[in-house]
């Protein structure tokens, strides 16, 4: 109850109840985030490129889930349906064998996993490794854990590692390292040596390698996904987070999945138990048939985001604009015309503007140390309606500028 002011009280300036000194440190590191910023309706008629959602038709869910009683809470570590579900496609697609009663908890997406992940793992202080450019996210996460990260630079034009530079990015303070294969957002796919170089870091350094393999399902020219939970002397020390937003085109859902070491898993249930406590069950009943689709499914994906890949990476070219080819994932970085541009901000803020395009800005994937501003991202999970109108719009450039 708020009690009447008395005669001193109304003399002294009132201050607003909700100021800063209520904010916690942790809140206050966060900032906006530029994906979301870069959608805002500025165009007319805009066309989406840059968040990280498909336009393509998930190959499931014609049914409705009226059968379904959403009344009630599911377990906290998600419907045992499910999570065998998930064991098996792990056993298929990767060849390891998954405790789905112990080690697999289901999550709302992906990112809560992460988050649920890092409150588990880290003090104060702790560091956390993260490959830059890094989706935006992982760095949030790792600030509201309370965690400092750590930058490892990806070296154009093949995003190749210094080897130097990974040890070097280790400390006595290292708790984790983020690694995410295919990577967001340059589409780069680790190799064998380049995992054996990460896992063999986490061994001499005890800490847990957080691996993000939303994109396993689109890997492009050839190449093999390659997870670290694969491996089996690092599989006591890895975490696997997965989702269905990407590989099943159903980012609305927010069901994700988390694989936990034996000596984390009662924990991090309980971390996650607190977050959210559980995913909605008319959902997960929903989503078991996705993880029991056949590999030819994954065969299609491949295939039919490659296209999309090529189709996107003709369209800019025509239009003059360089891009690096990613391996895997569902997007393309591209040089920022130097000529006509002086930073991606004012790149990005002319296709939206001008021509009704929005992509994303190269900075926002890089920490406050010699950020890159030369390029931006684009996002290829889309119809193929949706790419005409792209390669319409950006046939205009030259109209505009000279490149």
């Amino acid at each position: 109850m708020i009690r009447p002011e008395s005669r001193h009280q109304k003399r002294a300036k009132v201050q607003d109840p909700i100021s800063g000194r209520h904010t916690a440190a942790r809140a206050r590191m966060l900032s906006p985030s530029l994906i979301d910023g870069a959608v805002i309706p500025r165009a007319s008629d805009p066309v989406d490129l840059a968040i990280g959602s498909s336009e393509l038709t998930p190959p499931i869910f014609a049914q409705a889930t009226d059968s379904v009683d959403g009344r009630k809470y599911s377990p906290p570590e998600g419907i045992p349906a499910l999570r065998s579900a998930i064991a098996a496609s792990i056993q298929r697609r990767l060849g390891v064998d998954v405790d789905a009663e112990r080690h697999v908890t289901v999550t709302c997406g992906a990112t809560e996993g992460l988050l649920t992940s890092l409150m588990t793992l880290l003090e104060p202080g702790d560091e956390v490794v993260l490959f830059e450019p890094y989706y935006e996210g992982y760095l949030s996460a790792v600030r509201l854990a309370g965690g400092q990260p750590r930058f490892v630079r990806l070296h154009r034009p093949n995003w190749s590692i210094e080897p130097s530079e990974l040890s070097g990015s280790f400390s006595v303070r290292t708790k984790a390292i983020i690694l995410n294969s295919p990577h967001n957002p340059t589409g780069k796919v680790f190799t064998q040596e380049e995992l054996s170089l990460i896992l063999n870091e986490c061994y001499l350094h005890r800490a847990i390698c957080i691996s993000d393999e939303v994109y396993d399902g689109m890997v492009f020219d050839g190449l093999q996904h390659l997870s670290p939970f694969a491996v089996a002397e690092a599989k006591p020390w890895t975490i696997l987070l997965n989702s269905m937003s990407k590989t099943y085109h159903a980012a609305g859902w927010r069901i994700g999945y988390m694989v936990t070491p034996d000596d984390l898993s009662e924990t991090m249930r309980m971390v996650h138990g607190v977050m959210s406590y559980c995913a909605p069950e008319p959902l997960q009943t929903c989503a078991v048939s996705a993880y029991k689709l056949p590999n030819d499914y994954y065969d299609s994906l491949n295939r039919e985001m490659q296209r999309r890949r090529d189709r996107l990476i003709d369209i800019l070219s025509r239009a003059g604009i360089t891009a690096f080819t990613p391996r895997g994932a569902m997007y393309v970085l591209s040089d920022v015309p130097g000529r006509s541009f002086a930073s991606d901000i004012e790149f990005t803020d002319f296709l939206l503007t001008e021509l009704g395009i929005a992509c994303v800005p190269g900075r926002c994937f890089y920490g406050e140390q010699k950020p890159v501003e030369d390029m931006v991202r684009f996002c290829f999970a889309r119809s193929d309606r949706t790419l005409d109108v792209v390669s319409e719009r950006l046939g205009m450039l030259g109209d505009h500028v000279a490149l």
